[in-house]
């Protein structure tokens, strides 16, 4: 359901076009990001640290630009010219981008799990690696900001030693969560709880949020879930099958696929993770369609035709039960921009990218251990990208 004039088709088939209304929302959003991060680096009271926070910020909204539009603009502190002063090719970008955040990375404060919402020391390192991981590809770009073809030999040996050095600097201090009592995917889903800012250990940097002040993760849930279902959602997106291969091919039993949660079955019925074949409410009832037909989930699904009841749906950031009375609460789950987990997948690529397969397997070896996943053999990128997918999505 929900067409909405095609946009998030668009998304998804990769052909939007500067109308689509969240491409410009998007635009719009990083460069006031930039604008505001710009704006504290000209008060002239600023301290040094409020100065390389708003730097790290500044720095990961031009990113962003470099990233999503090729082309990055910026103004000058105070500046009031209505054209910005500064142009930057992405080639360009890239290289300034890393000059700006290793200048004051010693000024940013300390990490600590328990303020994650805070640039870090960690954070900046943990943003350092993702520049350096993807400057091959920022640097095969024309002078318009069209990506070029990238061929394994333009990611250089300096640059993934140095995603590796900062990965490591980046992951100091953090642990995989492990919360006394519960099993692997209960560890798991707590990164996106509702008090996920006060119980993860992964998490280096985030958007804080609570349910009187900040941002509408409920979306999140609300988004993907079915009209009958806690939270009644909008029945809109749904994953593609190509994912739940993913898992299905290595491990069905990865709990990141699937896992009971006391607290979604008590409140909702639902589980977390994929939501696969027939759906049930918190009494254990089996939940029907509009239409009185069973609600079953399926993996198949079709863009413009498909019934109310076909698609994978996804449960990642978790209901926070104490907001969704309305669809308008705002919920308590900080969103994650940074954390353990990305950093070691981007340093096992790093390695891979160096030809040390071994070491990429390690690391990829731990990080499917703490899940209580089956054990992987990497021998390829594609491994490592394909676990980046069983980890991240939804994020």
């Amino acid at each position: 359901d929900w067409y909405d004039g095609g946009k998030w088709q668009q998304m998804h088939l990769h052909t939007w076009t500067s109308s689509n209304p969240q491409v410009v929302n998007s635009y719009n959003d990083i460069n006031k990001g930039i604008a505001y991060a710009t704006q504290v680096l000209g008060f002239s009271n600023a301290t040094k640290q409020e100065k390389a926070e708003a730097t790290f910020l500044q720095t990961y909204f031009l990113w962003l630009l470099t990233d999503h539009f090729g082309q990055t603009i910026l103004r000058e502190p105070k500046e009031v010219s209505s054209v910005p002063s500064i142009y930057w090719t992405r080639s360009e970008a890239i290289d300034k981008e890393i000059t700006m955040l290793e200048a004051v990375i010693n000024d940013l404060p300390a990490y600590s799990p328990s303020s994650a919402f805070k640039a870090s020391k960690n954070a900046g390192y943990a943003l350092l690696a993702k520049l350096y991981l993807n400057k091959a590809v920022y640097k095969a770009t024309d002078a318009d900001g069209k990506p070029q073809v990238v061929t394994p030999a333009m990611f250089q040996s300096a640059d993934m030693d140095k995603v590796i050095e900062y990965t490591d600097k980046a992951m100091a201090g953090t642990s995989f969560t492990n919360i006394a009592g519960n099993n692997a995917g209960q560890n798991y889903f707590q990164n996106f709880a509702p008090d996920n800012g006060e119980k993860s250990t992964e998490i280096i940097f985030s958007k804080q949020n609570t349910n009187s002040i900040g941002s509408a993760m409920f979306q999140f849930s609300f988004m993907t879930t079915h009209y009958k279902q806690i939270p009644d959602g909008y029945n809109g997106p749904v994953t593609t099958t190509d994912l739940y291969n993913k898992f299905i091919s290595k491990d069905p039993n990865d709990p990141r696929l699937s896992t009971s949660l006391s607290y979604l079955t008590t409140n909702s019925g639902i589980k977390a993770g994929l939501l696969l074949g027939q759906q049930y409410d918190y009494n254990g009832v089996a939940l029907k369609t509009r239409t009185g037909a069973p609600l079953i989930f399926t993996t198949d699904f079709d863009l413009s035709s498909s019934n109310e009841a076909q698609g994978i749906r996804v449960i990642k950031y978790l209901p926070d039960f104490s907001a969704v009375g309305k669809v308008n609460s705002n919920a308590n789950n900080d969103f994650i921009f940074l954390s353990l987990s990305d950093c070691l997948l981007m340093k096992a690529e790093a390695y891979a990218r160096k030809g040390n397969f071994t070491t990429a397997n390690t690391l990829v070896g731990n990080l499917r251990t703490a899940r209580g996943a089956a054990s992987i053999t990497v021998s390829s990128l594609q491994d490592i990208l394909d676990e980046r997918a069983r980890e991240l999505y939804w994020q």
